[in-house]
């Protein structure tokens, strides 16, 4: 059986995200490092999969899915 890492965790998490994703309340919620949080985010964003605003400096980055969601 192929085990998940926290990487995984949070590709399959935030591409579900229709909200926006800030990386120290994500990673407290599904129980990461916040830095593993940052740096996956970032590749995602830089992947094509989420937009980012902020993140220059002190400013605080917020990403949201480019996913498609089904209307439930």
């Amino acid at each position: 059986m192929t085990k998940w890492t926290n990487r995984d965790k949070i590709w399959n998490t935030a591409l579900k995200k229709t909200d926006e994703i800030r990386p120290e309340a994500f990673a407290l919620a599904i129980g990461i490092s916040e830095r593993t949080a940052r740096d996956c985010l970032e590749t995602m964003h830089e992947s094509g999969v989420l937009a980012k605003q902020g993140g220059k400096g002190r400013e605080p980055a917020v990403y949201t899915s480019l996913v498609d969601h089904p209307e439930e």
